[in-house]
C-alpha cells in the first residue's frame, strides 16, 4: 500500500468500527415505570420494561444500609424515586452514574436486618425487588418454643371446631375458573367453569340448610364471571374465612379415569404431577407461572398448613366413602 493512502485507510477502519458498533449494538432497554406495593410482611419494588428482560445482578453494602441493583444495557428517566410513606423498610431509589451503558440503582434501606430477594416476572416484563424484615435466630427459637407449647394446649383444629360449634365459623366456597376462563373442556364440550359453579351452588344450599346454623358461608361467584386469583384471595381475607374450599373438575386424556382427589396449599408439592396441576390451574386464572411460590410465600405458616392437611384428608376420605369412587388421595 502506498504511503499516501495509508492515513485514509486508518480513517476508514476507525469509521467502520464506530458505525458497526452503533448499528449492531444491543438496544438499550428503558424502565417504563416503577411501582411500589406491599404483600403481607414484604415490601416490593417492580421495574417494568418496554422490551425484553435484561440481565441484572444485585449486591448489599457491608453496612446493609443500601442495595445496588445493576441492570445491563438499560436506562431510566427519573434520577430519584421516593418510596410511599407507608413503607418501613425501603426509603428511596437513586440513579447512579452509568458504567458501560449499564444502569446502576441505589436502593436505600431503613432496616439493617432486612432480607432482599430479586426475581423476574413476564407479561409484562419486570424485575421485582422484595424486601422483608429478617427475624434473628434467637428470636425464632423463642417463637418456635412458644408455638410448640401452644400446640400442646390448644391446636388450630380444636379452635376451629369450637368456633363452628359456637356459630362463629366462616366458610368460603370458590367455584374454579369462570367468565373468560373456561377451565377444562369435556367430551360433550361442556366447560369446567359451569360444572364447578353447579356443584358449588348445590353444596352452598346443603350446608346452609342442614349444617351451618349460625355460622356464615359465602361464595366467590354466583354466576359465570371471571374472578382473578388475587380477587379470590382478597375476598376470603375480607370475610375472615376459617375454611376456604376451591372446587375444580380435572380433565384427563383417558376416558376411563374416574375418581376423587383433594389438594391443599403446601410450600413443596408432594409430586411433579401435583406441581404441574397447580401451575396449570393458576396460569389459566392469571399468568403467574413459576412464580406461584413467590406469590404465596407470605401466606406460609406451618400450623395452618398442618390444619389444611387434616381438613383435606377428612374431606377426601368422606367423599370416597360415600360416593364409592376411586381414591386418588390427598
Amino acid at each position: 500500500m502506498k504511503k499516501r493512502y495509508f492515513p485514509f485507510f486508518i480513517v476508514a477502519v476507525i469509521s467502520f468500527f464506530y458505525i458497526s458498533n452503533f448499528l449492531f449494538a444491543a438496544p438499550i432497554n428503558a424502565v417504563k415505570s416503577v411501582k411500589f406495593y406491599k404483600f403481607g410482611k414484604s415490601e416490593k419494588i417492580t421495574f417494568v420494561f418496554n422490551k425484553r428482560l435484561p440481565n441484572f445482578s444485585h449486591s448489599i453494602s457491608k453496612s446493609k444500609r443500601f442495595l445496588i441493583l445493576r441492570i445491563y444495557k438499560s436506562s431510566i428517566k427519573k434520577r430519584k424515586v421516593l418510596a410511599p410513606y407507608s413503607f418501613k423498610l425501603i426509603k428511596s431509589i437513586e440513579k447512579l452514574k452509568k458504567k458501560n451503558e449499564n444502569l446502576r440503582l441505589k436502593i436505600l434501606l431503613t432496616n439493617q436486618s432486612a432480607r432482599v430477594i430479586t426475581y423476574v416476572l413476564k407479561n409484562p416484563n419486570r424485575i421485582v425487588v422484595s424486601v422483608r424484615r429478617e427475624v434473628n435466630s434467637a428470636i425464632k427459637k423463642k417463637q418456635f418454643s412458644k408455638k410448640s407449647n401452644l400446640r400442646k394446649s390448644t391446636s388450630i383444629q380444636k379452635n376451629l371446631r369450637l368456633k363452628f360449634l359456637n356459630g362463629r365459623g366462616v366458610i368460603v366456597l370458590d367455584p374454579g375458573h369462570g367468565g373468560r376462563d373456561p377451565g377444562a373442556v369435556g367430551i360433550y364440550k361442556n366447560n369446567e367453569k359451569f360444572v364447578n359453579l353447579d356443584v358449588s351452588k348445590k353444596l352452598f344450599k346443603i350446608l346452609k340448610k342442614k349444617y351451618i346454623k349460625k355460622n356464615k358461608i359465602f361464595m366467590t361467584r354466583f354466576r359465570d364471571k371471571y374472578v382473578s386469583l388475587n380477587q379470590r384471595r382478597r375476598f376470603s381475607n375480607r370475610k375472615n374465612a376459617d375454611v376456604f374450599i376451591s372446587i375444580h373438575s380435572n380433565s384427563s386424556r383417558r376416558r376411563s379415569l374416574k375418581g376423587i382427589e383433594t389438594y391443599f396449599y403446601n410450600r413443596k408439592a408432594s409430586s411433579k404431577r401435583s406441581y404441574r396441576l397447580a401451575l396449570r390451574e393458576n396460569m389459566q386464572m392469571e399468568r403467574v407461572g413459576s412464580n406461584l411460590d413467590k406469590i404465596f410465600s407470605d401466606m406460609w405458616e406451618s400450623e395452618k398448613v398442618h390444619a389444611s392437611r387434616k381438613i383435606a384428608e377428612l374431606t377426601q376420605n368422606t367423599l370416597v366413602k360415600y360416593l364409592r369412587m376411586r381414591n386418588y388421595e390427598v
